[in-house]
């Protein structure tokens, strides 16, 4: 059964400017403990590999401009404990900002819902946090 998790994240910076920064997606200098990266493939996708512990492998799984939408896939590791996650991030222009909306599914294997839950949704904030940091 699969499951899923979401977090929209309001940001006070343009939508196109913010999107700019998240379609770059093996551009990661912002985000944090992402300054050892390689660029690579997996399974014939573009990926960008974290070299941390155990490496973390995130894959490309389509980028749509006009929707301004990013779809992207991670290899389980420590971090992601799931099988199958599969993500979306859609950006979309809002009064003063944006509003940068994360979703994803997946299928549990070890880790209890609610705590794969608290992680990806820390994981979120973060990330969009940091590209609002990146934007000034």
């Amino acid at each position: 059964m699969a499951n899923a998790v979401s977090h929209s994240h309001s940001s006070p910076h343009p939508a196109a400017a913010f999107w700019q920064v998240l379609r770059a997606f093996t551009e990661i200098n912002w985000l944090v403990g992402a300054g050892n990266y390689q660029v690579g493939e997996h399974e014939g996708r573009t990926a960008r590999v974290l070299s941390m512990d155990t490496p973390i492998v995130e894959f490309l799984l389509g980028c749509d401009d006009e929707r301004r939408e990013l779809r992207y896939g991670v290899v389980k590791n420590p971090f992601v404990p799931v099988d199958g996650y599969q993500a979306t991030v859609t950006v979309e222009p809002s009064d003063g900002g944006c509003l940068v909306h994360f979703s994803a599914t997946f299928e549990l294997d070890e880790v209890p819902l609610e705590q794969v839950r608290e992680m990806l949704t820390a994981a979120y904030r973060m990330m969009a946090g940091r590209i609002d940091g990146e934007l000034g």
